[in-house]
């Protein structure tokens, strides 16, 4: 269990074992922690039934990415350890999954679009993959100001192609697994 405490002077993140609450590590972060990157809200995860999947929350990810201000900072679930820092705002969207970072960069194109580059980067920081093209689904409203995560379960990325066909990409290596036709919808 990931746990957050918060002062005027910072913010303290502590893992604690699920069977008797006992301490396994503590971080202390420079500054507030807002929220964590790639982390599902509880009304996120409930099924169209109202119901939560039998295995939520299921196992700690690799890394979680405490978001504070226009940084997000990864923590290593196993040890505690900062492993690297990344710039996060409107324009440039970090998100975490399993043991990879996703950047997702969006700029104006021309009087309606946006422009996404999708990078992976491992847990130190050094960039593995790529892609541009595809759209994460991630800005709300005009001017391609990002203010949500992108949809991500089970190592894969949901996207859309720009001639508007569902795409998943596998987000360990940034590899297209599938692509839906013009139109299509992803279900599940």
């Amino acid at each position: 269990v990931l746990a957050t405490s918060c002062r005027s002077n910072g913010c303290v993140l502590r893992a604690r074992a699920t069977g008797d609450g006992k301490v396994r590590w503590r971080t202390t972060l420079d500054g507030a922690a807002d929220r964590l990157s790639g982390h599902q809200d509880f009304e996120d995860v409930v099924d169209r039934t109202g119901l939560l999947h039998p295995d939520h929350p299921g196992p700690a990810p690799r890394l979680v990415g405490v978001v504070s201000g226009s940084r997000v900072v990864l923590v290593d679930t196993r040890s505690g350890r900062l492993t690297s820092r990344f710039r996060h705002d409107a324009r440039h969207w970090v998100t975490v999954a399993g043991d990879r970072v996703l950047t997702l960069a969006a700029q104006p194109v021309g009087a309606s679009g946006c422009r996404y580059t999708i990078r992976g980067w491992d847990g130190s920081g050094r960039m593995l993959w790529r892609r541009t093209g595809y759209n994460p689904d991630t800005v709300a409203g005009s001017g391609c100001e990002q203010s949500r995560d992108p949809l991500v379960l089970g190592g894969v990325l949901a996207v859309m192609t720009l001639d508007g066909r569902p795409a998943l990409i596998r987000v360990r290596d940034g590899k297209a697994l599938w692509t839906g036709k013009p139109g299509g919808t992803l279900l599940d």
